[in-house]
């Protein structure tokens, strides 16, 4: 298989995605591959026509220092090629 790994305890191959996963794993019996991540990202929430729905009392607090965080989770599953 091109692009195969050996230097490591497991066979591996590097696949370019979005995203870091936090966690895979692979499972024998189905032959899939199981990643998971979590990534903490800021966010706002706007109107339709483009304005902020929320900002804050004061001038002490600048709006464009402030911001949400939240937590972004996903999962994918591989499937192997087996080529």
């Amino acid at each position: 298989m091109p692009d195969v790994l050996l230097e490591e305890h497991l066979p591996s191959r590097s696949v370019p995605r979005s995203r870091p996963y936090s966690n895979v794993v692979f499972e024998p019996s189905t032959a899939l591959i199981v990643a998971a991540s979590t990534i903490q990202a800021k966010f706002a929430s706007f109107d339709e026509d483009g304005n902020r729905l929320w900002e804050p009392d004061g001038m002490w607090l600048s709006p464009r220092l402030f911001h949400f965080t939240g937590i972004s989770r996903a999962s994918d599953t591989f499937l192997p090629s087996r080529s």
